[in-house]
């Protein structure tokens, strides 16, 4: 990549939210459809400050495929969901092109492959004014089996801020997956920030039975008569005849924090210029981090003074999930954090 204006690379990082090192084609396709899904300016009352943002984050992603394209192969752009007319639909009003999107970030964040009906459900969630459940999206959610509810439960939970999805929107998909787990015991709980940094368990009783829930993973399945732990894709054929305990876990996450497919962290650190900068600069080494009761250090050297940037703080977020060993506890995600000068 062309590295003659580093002042113009770090803007356009710090607008996708973007470390250098991790600077790949496909990371910037997927920041891209993520930013773009959720600063549009349709889901933020079109304001001028939501059309400006929009603007930037379709200028640096424009920037990026370009640079790559010069360095790399030309042609790469044109054979992926990627390639669309930007420069008319910075106004905001192209339907299709937000379906596009929509459509090229679910792909991206879904491992394996995802039942169609499934995607054709979010999407029509996502794109219906207010998240409006139509009769058709109402009449396909009740023809989807228990596995199918939780994974577009997952999806919209987990994308909730993304997405703009409502919290009654959440709740009725919830109570449907109640209703098709009603010969199941079904468990929602909604861990705190805190509980996934400390790697927390829920010691969950039901008949007298004790099952340790790590709390960082999205869902999880015990077999309530063999009493062993299920935790494997949801499209999975589970016996159906045996009773299920299914524990769906929903973090409680506080404004300016949110949680990606990977466990990564996003969080956002405000320094005041007139009252802590100086005395950062001066009597400090670091700058210090709290996640409720967390602390953690950034190293001073490491920031430049913009009003904005990223620091990624590697391998020390919360734990990632290992479907083969529930309770692994030997990787972590990264903590992203967005650092701005106010």
């Amino acid at each position: 990549m062309n590295m003659n204006n580093n002042n113009t690379i770090q803007d356009y990082l710090d607008v996708l939210e973007l470390n250098y090192d991790e600077l790949t084609k496909d990371k910037i396709k997927k920041q891209y459809y993520k930013l773009a899904l959720k600063y549009h300016p349709d889901k933020n009352g079109n304001s001028i400050e939501a059309n400006e943002k929009f603007k930037k984050i379709n200028e640096a992603y424009l920037f990026f495929i370009s640079e790559y394209n010069d360095v790399n192969d030309t042609n790469s752009c044109n054979n992926s969901n990627t390639n669309f007319d930007f420069v008319s639909l910075l106004s905001s009003k192209n339907t299709e092109f937000y379906i596009n999107l929509l459509s090229s970030f679910i792909s991206s964040i879904i491992k394996g492959n995802l039942n169609s009906t499934i995607v054709s459900i979010v999407k029509n969630i996502v794109i219906s004014a207010n998240n409006t459940l139509t009769k058709s999206v109402l009449t396909d959610l009740n023809t989807l089996d228990k596995y199918q509810l939780i994974e577009i439960y997952t999806l919209l939970s987990r994308y909730q801020d993304v997405f703009h999805i409502k919290q009654d929107t959440l709740e009725f998909v919830s109570l449907l997956i109640k209703d098709k787990y009603k010969n199941d015991e079904i468990i929602m709980l909604t861990p705190s920030v805190s509980d996934l940094l400390n790697d927390n368990l829920y010691k969950l009783n039901v008949n007298d039975t004790i099952y340790l829930v790590p709390l960082w993973h999205n869902e999880l399945y015990f077999d309530a008569k063999n009493n062993n732990t299920n935790n494997t894709n949801i499209n999975n054929t589970n016996n159906t005849n045996n009773k299920e305990i299914i524990v769906l876990c929903k973090p409680n996450l506080p404004n300016g924090i949110s949680i990606d497919e990977n466990n990564n962290l996003y969080c956002k650190l405000s320094i005041n210029i007139h009252n802590e900068l100086t005395n950062l600069l001066y009597n400090s080494p670091f700058v210090s981090l709290y996640i409720e009761e967390k602390e953690f250090f950034i190293p001073l050297h490491n920031l430049h003074i913009v009003s904005e940037q990223i620091y990624k703080i590697k391998n020390k977020g919360i734990l990632i999930v290992n479907e083969e060993n529930i309770y692994d506890d030997t990787c972590r995600g990264d903590i992203i954090v967005k650092i701005l000068l106010v």
